[in-house]
């Protein structure tokens, strides 16, 4: 129920261990300073005598080979000391964001392990709705048509139709954002009703419920040219009348 800021201390694991490593792998990385320097001293040596033809090619080879491969050594102790000031760093759970802590452990001395989650943190500032949309509905609502929330005065905007049905549900998913102040009355995480503002107005004719054909929910019996022909209707207005578009 506490409400964090960016990087504000959640929680710190004991990292005795880690940093008992972090020490060894500093002592690693003297150790291959100090081979290094050998190795860079036994090389100068071994070309002043390559040089006077007092040593074979060979010699020298090989004292040019050890300090590459001290030099290698040494390179990989730092790299080694990097991670373990990672695994050391990682010890404090900060906030990655300002928000809202939803969950934290229930007390001192729980025992965690690699990726095992221990604080859920909420952004709640603005909430994003996800909902969906009949086929005929999405054709007249867009980016940025305005959302209304029942039981709340708060209204927001649509910020994503997707192009596609969901293949389950046959319905084209939707999603919109709704600022959340003190004020708003919702909830994270909350069922809700919304209405969506189209972008454009469309032509409908206002029919009484009886007109639906026996036997159907969404069927209208339509007479054209003397003939007639099944139409579904498209949208219901809970006032026992439909609409037809």
């Amino acid at each position: 129920g506490d409400q964090v800021k960016l990087g504000q201390v959640l929680g710190i694991v004991d990292a005795a261990e880690a940093a008992a490593q972090a020490r060894v792998a500093q002592t690693g990385v003297k150790v291959a300073e100090i081979s290094l320097d050998m190795a860079k001293d036994a090389q100068k040596r071994t070309d002043t005598l390559f040089q006077q033809n007092a040593i074979a090619e060979a010699e020298k080879t090989t004292a040019t080979q050890r300090a590459l491969l001290a030099a290698a050594q040494l390179e990989q102790a730092r790299a080694q000391v990097k991670l373990v000031s990672v695994s050391l760093g990682n010890a404090t759970l900060t906030a990655p964001f300002t928000g809202l802590v939803t969950r934290a452990p229930a007390g001192i001395g729980k025992i965690v392990g690699p990726g095992e989650p221990l604080f859920h943190l909420e952004d709640t500032s603005v909430l994003k709705l996800a909902a969906s949309l009949s086929e005929s509905d999405a054709r007249v609502v867009a980016t940025g048509s305005t959302v209304t929330i029942d039981g709340s005065s708060t209204t927001g905007k649509v910020t994503a139709v997707l192009s596609s049905l969901d293949p389950q549900t046959r319905r084209v998913p939707l999603v919109a954002e709704i600022p959340n102040g003190p004020d708003s009355g919702l909830l994270s995480g909350s069922f809700v009703r919304a209405h969506i503002l189209a972008q454009d107005t469309i032509d409908a004719l206002e029919l009484p419920a009886s007109a639906v054909r026996p036997g159907s929910q969404d069927e209208l019996v339509l007479v054209q040219d003397g003939k007639a022909h099944l139409v579904r209707v498209t949208y219901s207005n809970g006032d026992n009348n439909v609409i037809y578009v």
